[in-house]
């Protein structure tokens, strides 16, 4: 499963195992009530009921456009558009639409006969339809999206491929096709071979403020791709990946190192750290257990002894990693 959530409207949309995705309301202000309600009574330790006549969310639309398994959902930078792929090898792009002030009375969940009506306190009402179903070469793995020279570009990786594909959201067109295996571009004869030869291409990640792109693949390789110059501009070697394992890849707030999850038979799985200049690992983390995924937190300022005022707010400000493991529990690291 995947989510992603729309920050503007308390929107957060989820893909399920049979290609399915969810939209789902936030209701704000009963949230904001059990909060208050907790700090009020300090009660943190145990479990808050929630009344069914006033639901803190609820299940608005699914949209069964998807045949098989829905890999990944991710709305675009200004929550108009979302895409979604699947392993029907389809991506689908969606748009936002003004929905009734209403749920949808064709969605059966627990809470369909007690919604209050007044949940959206007049504010506009917003859903999300079908606009655009694109058939690709393969089963795709990662998307993005990035914009770029006034252009929003989605971003996305397959199976079974030597190449990612820039495509315009616009006009649906193929913007460019980045090969990775192209690696000899002065003998004609090798560029072709190297054109055939396909790899699983797993993860991506996409740092703004570097403009840069980081994609991972089942080889030892990770490629570091240039908006500004066009081409990748640094390959890094060290990472152990199975074909089948879809590691985690992010880059830190600088933009200068790079963590991923990696694997092999005799340390399990472990997250690696590199620095993207020299393409040399500086660090790894490894909790003894099978890691499930990890996540950055990039405005994390740590808590510190000093006072942190304008002066010295950049020297605290550190990348908090939130680690999930099979120990069933959650493990907290920071630089």
């Amino acid at each position: 499963m995947h989510i992603d959530i729309n920050y503007q409207d308390n929107l957060f949309i989820a893909s399920t195992m049979n290609g399915d995705i969810c939209i789902c309301q936030i209701n704000m202000k009963e949230i904001e009530d059990i909060k208050n309600k907790l700090i009020e009574t300090n009660d943190l330790n145990h479990d808050t009921k929630i009344k069914n006549d006033n639901p803190y969310m609820f299940l608005k639309d699914v949209l069964k456009y998807h045949m098989k398994y829905s890999i990944q959902c991710l709305f675009n930078e200004d929550y108009s558009l979302f895409c979604s792929i699947a392993n029907d090898k389809n991506l689908i792009i969606y748009e936002k639409i003004v929905a009734n002030n209403k749920r949808n009375e064709k969605i059966d969940d627990i809470c369909s006969n007690n919604i209050n009506n007044n949940i959206y306190d007049d504010k506009p009402n917003y859903t999300y339809e079908k606009k655009k179903i694109i058939g690709l070469p393969d089963t795709p793995t990662n998307m993005l999206w990035v914009k770029h020279n006034n252009k929003e570009i989605i971003i996305i990786s397959m199976l079974n491929s030597n190449h990612i594909i820039f495509l315009n959201s616009s006009n649906y067109l193929i913007e460019n096709k980045l090969y990775l295996f192209d690696l000899s571009k002065e003998n004609n004869n090798e560029h072709e071979e190297s054109k055939n030869e396909k790899h699983n291409i797993l993860a991506l990640h996409y740092h703004k403020k570097k403009n840069i792109l980081v994609i991972c693949t089942d080889t030892s390789k990770i490629f570091v791709y240039s908006f500004k110059e066009e081409s990748i501009i640094k390959t890094i070697y060290g990472c152990v990946l199975n074909s089948l394992s879809f590691p985690t890849i992010q880059i830190n707030i600088s933009g200068n190192f790079i963590y991923v999850t990696s694997e092999d038979k005799v340390h399990g799985t472990y997250i690696l750290i590199f620095d993207i200049k020299s393409g040399n690992i500086i660090n790894t983390i490894n909790n003894g257990f099978k890691i499930r995924c990890f996540q950055l937190l990039k405005n994390y300022i740590c808590p510190s002894t000093f006072n942190v005022n304008s002066n010295n707010i950049d020297t605290n400000k550190k990348t908090l990693l939130i680690l999930g493991s099979f120990d069933k529990k959650l493990h907290f690291y920071s630089n």
